[in-house]
């Protein structure tokens, strides 16, 4: 039984036909026709690039094996940002008086003209909140947006 399985997995020449020809059975009948004939085929050795004619083409025949690969840019770097975590009482003064002035109000804008990180900005914008500063135009869970408070609270929609 195990021989049967076994004769099964030798492997003989692969059988070319009209319709289908591998690249191997091709071998095997070159193989088979120069002993047959007597003659023996050699491969043509590859060209080589002549350095007098042009000097560019056999630079470039030279990079194969022996050129360094490519090396790949790592891409820009942006900066690090140096944001502060915490309101000084500077920083914390500065905002109360210019954000009040701003058209546009959402913690991206407060967190880039401060130099303070996203989570600080949503706080300074409930404190303008709660002092009357400024007036909500858009409230949503991604995104808040607000302006300033010109006092007249016409809502034309």
């Amino acid at each position: 039984f195990f021989f049967f399985f076994f004769f099964l997995m030798i492997r003989r020449p692969p059988r070319s036909t009209l319709s289908s020809s591998s690249a191997a059975s091709d071998v095997y009948k070159r193989q088979v026709s120069t002993q047959s004939t007597g003659k023996h085929l050699t491969p043509m050795a590859p060209k080589k690039a002549d350095m007098g004619k042009n000097p560019a083409k056999a630079g470039a025949a030279k990079k194969g094996a022996g050129a360094k690969k490519k090396k790949w840019s790592k891409g820009k770097v942006r900066e690090k940002l140096n944001n502060l975590v915490v309101f000084d009482q500077a920083t914390y003064d500065r905002m109360l008086a210019e954000a009040k002035n701003f058209k546009l109000v959402t913690p991206s804008t407060i967190s880039e003209r401060m130099k303070v990180n996203g989570s600080l900005a949503r706080r300074a914008i409930t404190k303008l909140l709660e002092a009357g500063l400024i007036r909500p135009v858009e409230r949503h869970s991604r995104q808040m947006i607000y302006t300033r408070n010109t006092g007249d609270d016409e809502t034309t929609e």
